[in-house]
């Protein structure tokens, strides 16, 4: 195997890491969200915003009983890969269910959850341009600073959006944008994210000036052990 084409595969693997630890991040905002939002805005309204979700979430939740069942039987298989082989009916139901969350609580926190969820799945089918639409909704959406985590998470894909689509260029300003967020506890990400993007721009200086600056921030975290791994490496 070539140096090219083992650089390719290690790229491949980092993505596709990202992508999973976006569900996982979104999956961790829902429950943190809930929590957030009942401390800021009236009961009654968060309350029609989350009701809007129930339907998306049950779609999800048989995705994810027919992965667990395909599992059994062969290699396991992520609910996600199972909503990707959906009817482009039930892809549009989805879609429409999550659109009407976002279309009549952009501002809350049920409103980026859903976006954050069309994201994704637009994301997973390949289709960026909707993808990045949706992740560019959620920052604007965003103004409460209460709810910076979804602001953060969209940034964050939308950075990975971006370098799936080796716009290397941009996705160093998304990630600087991210990174000068107040307050913004995806900082760590955004720092990392900013280093790939000026090491595929052969811009060596500004790739450590990203790490020099998560092991000043974040002493003693697995960040700081793992920037000045990859600055070791020269990655």
């Amino acid at each position: 195997m070539n140096d090219q084409v083992m650089q390719e595969t290690k790229v491949l693997k980092l993505v596709q890491s990202l992508r999973w630890a976006l569900f996982a991040l979104i999956g961790l905002a829902i429950g943190v969200g809930v929590w957030q939002v009942l401390q800021s805005q009236k009961r009654g309204h968060v309350e029609d915003a989350f009701a809007l979700l129930v339907p998306v979430e049950k779609l999800e939740e048989q995705a994810a009983k027919e992965s667990e069942a395909v599992s059994k039987e062969s290699d396991k298989v992520q609910p996600s890969e199972v909503m990707l082989k959906w009817s482009d009916a039930k892809k549009t139901e989805y879609d429409s269910k999550l659109k009407a969350v976002i279309a009549n609580h952009n501002e809350t926190a049920a409103g980026a959850i859903a976006g954050l969820k069309l994201a994704q799945f637009k994301f997973q089918q390949k289709n960026y341009p909707e993808a990045r639409d949706a992740y560019r909704g959620v920052i604007s959406s965003m103004k409460s600073r209460e709810l910076v985590v979804y602001k953060a998470m969209a940034f964050e894909g939308l950075g990975v959006c971006l370098e799936s689509e080796n716009n290397f260029e941009e996705a160093a300003k998304v990630y600087a944008e991210a990174i000068a967020i107040k307050d913004n506890p995806l900082k760590p990400l955004a720092y990392l994210g900013s280093a790939r993007a000026f090491r595929k721009l052969n811009k060596a200086d500004e790739a450590k000036k990203a790490y020099d600056s998560l092991i000043k921030e974040f002493p003693g975290s697995p960040y700081e052990r793992k920037a000045k791994a990859l600055t070791a490496l020269g990655e």
